[in-house]
């Protein structure tokens, strides 16, 4: 039996699902809707990594999820992770398939994010208590 999730723990797994799949069906646009513009412009790296740091995301926001069971404080990674993932690879779709390259330049915000979430993960476990064995 499943336990019972937190508040956060449930937006931040409905994220990650709402990530992972957003992800796959731009990857399937991009490769048969959008691949020749995408070539041609271009820009077809740009959108896979988009498609990419959003899937490597949904996956690491699920992990997040887990180990707020051992510390709340885990919690705070997975927000920025989902900021960092909203600016970062929602901005590289927009800029690719929808042509807002002015968008762009919050892009760099999204990374940042996504930086900061991986070391807050590895500060934060530094600090947890380990077990004694």
């Amino acid at each position: 039996m499943m336990p019972h999730l937190t508040y956060h723990q449930k937006i931040q797994l409905i994220v990650a699902g709402l990530f992972g799949a957003f992800c796959i069906g731009l990857a399937a646009y991009g490769a048969h809707g959008l691949h020749d513009k995408l070539l041609e412009t271009g820009l077809l790296a740009t959108f896979h990594k988009g498609v990419s740091y959003g899937m490597y995301h949904a996956l690491a926001l699920m992990e997040v999820v887990v180990l707020q069971t051992y510390s709340k404080r885990y919690c705070f990674v997975g927000y920025v992770w989902i900021i960092g993932t909203l600016l970062f690879s929602g901005t590289l779709f927009l800029h690719t398939a929808a042509g807002m390259h002015e968008i762009v330049f919050l892009t760099p915000i999204g990374g940042t994010l996504l930086i900061v979430g991986w070391l807050l993960l590895a500060v934060l476990t530094a600090f947890v208590p380990s077990k004694a064995s």
